[in-house]
């Protein structure tokens, strides 16, 4: 499920820097069969921020990115092109 990410129809929120030992990483989460959704997550690791997303979802502000046909929950982190990092995928079924 690689790809280029798609065009934000909503910005997400912005936040406030990260603290300086964490990156801001950038999550995708893809919900059921067709939203697409992205947000700001502060972490060490592309892995630990698509964990944090998947078991804090409801403290981050989710923004409408996309639309397309996919089952279930997806979160994967997106490097700076927009681009999915596969290992960082999780599924939650």
């Amino acid at each position: 499920m690689g790809g280029k990410f798609g065009v934000l129809s909503e910005k997400p929120k912005r936040v406030p820097p990260p603290p300086r030992d964490l990156e801001r990483f950038t999550i995708l989460c893809r919900i059921d069969a067709w939203a697409d959704y992205v947000a700001e997550v502060d972490a060490e690791t592309a892995d630990e921020a698509a964990e944090l997303a998947r078991d804090n979802h409801s403290d981050y502000e989710w923004g409408h990115s996309y639309t397309q046909e996919f089952d279930a929950r997806r979160y994967v982190t997106l490097d700076a092109e927009g681009n999915e990092i596969e290992s960082t995928a999780i599924e939650d079924l």
